[in-house]
C-alpha cells in the first residue's frame, strides 16, 4: 500500500549541499548500512548539470566539512555517479524498520515549506503498515502527518524492486561497453545477493524489452 504523510524535514548535510547546488540530484537507491554495530544511511546519486557545475560540487564535497558523510564521486562530463554513506535520518529509519521504501525521497525536497515536506512511502498492507506508526514514534520522527493511504499504482508493471536494480545496474555500468561494474558489485550496491540481483534484473530487462519491441512493431507480436 502507498502511504502520503508531511514529515519534519528530515535534514542531513549532503541533502542540503545538493539542494544548494545548481546541479539536479537524481536518488538512485538507498538503504541501511551497518559497520561496527552501527546503522547509517547508504545513497546512491546520479549527478546531472554542466561539467563546470559538477567539478565545483565534487570540489566542494572534498573540501568541506562532511559532519560524518563518507562518499565517492566518478565523473563523466556533464554526469557524476555519488556513493555516499551518513547519520541515518529518523523517518527514514522508521520507514526501514517498517520494512518500506520511500517513493519520493523528503531529504531532497524542494518544497517551498522548508520546515515541512511530503514524502510517498511503500509499506505491506500487513506487518508493514501495522508497524509504521509506532516506528515513527518510537524513533521520535517528529509530528507526521498522514494524509493519504490507498493501493500503490505503479506507472510500469516493473516493481519497485526491480526499477531500483535496473537503474543501479545502469548508472553503475554494467550495460556499458567497456563494462564499468560487475554483477557483484550491483548486488552489494543493493544490498541483496548475486543469484537475487540476476533475478530482479532479468524480469525488469525482459519486461523493458517487450515493451519496446511492441512500441516498435504495434500489437501484433509476430515479430
Amino acid at each position: 500500500m502507498e502511504v502520503r504523510v508531511r514529515v519534519p524535514r528530515p535534514e542531513d548535510a549532503l541533502s542540503a549541499r545538493l539542494r544548494r547546488s545548481a546541479i539536479h540530484p537524481r536518488l538512485i537507491s538507498c538503504r541501511p548500512y551497518v559497520r561496527d554495530g552501527r546503522t547509517r544511511l547508504l545513497r546512491w546519486f546520479d549527478l546531472q548539470g554542466s561539467p563546470g557545475e559538477i567539478a565545483r560540487f565534487v570540489e566542494e564535497m572534498r573540501s568541506a566539512n562532511s559532519g560524518g558523510e563518507q562518499t565517492r564521486i566518478s565523473m563523466g562530463g556533464g554526469r557524476a555517479a555519488l556513493r555516499a554513506i551518513g547519520p541515518m535520518p529518523k523517518f527514514c529509519a522508521a520507514v526501514f524498520g517498517s520494512g518500506g521504501i520511500c517513493v519520493s525521497c523528503p531529504l531532497l525536497s524542494t518544497a517551498d515549506d522548508r520546515s515541512r515536506v511530503r514524502a510517498r512511502v511503500l509499506l505491506s498492507r500487513d506487518a508493514g503498515a501495522a508497524r509504521f506508526g509506532p516506528a515513527l514514534e518510537a524513533r521520535d520522527a517528529g509530528a507526521v502527518a498522514i494524509e493519504k493511504t490507498g493501493t500503490f499504482r505503479p506507472r510500469s508493471p516493473r516493481t519497485p524492486r526491480q526499477e531500483q536494480a535496473l537503474r543501479m545496474a545502469f548508472h553503475l555500468g554494467l550495460y556499458a561497453y567497456p563494462r564499468r561494474a560487475t554483477l557483484a558489485e550491483v548486488a552489494r550496491a543493493l544490498g541483496v545477493g548475486r543469484s537475487a540481483t540476476l533475478e530482479l534484473l532479468r524480469r525488469a530487462v525482459s519486461d523493458l524489452v517487450a515493451r519496446q519491441l511492441v512500441a516498435f512493431h504495434g500489437a501484433d507480436d509476430r515479430f
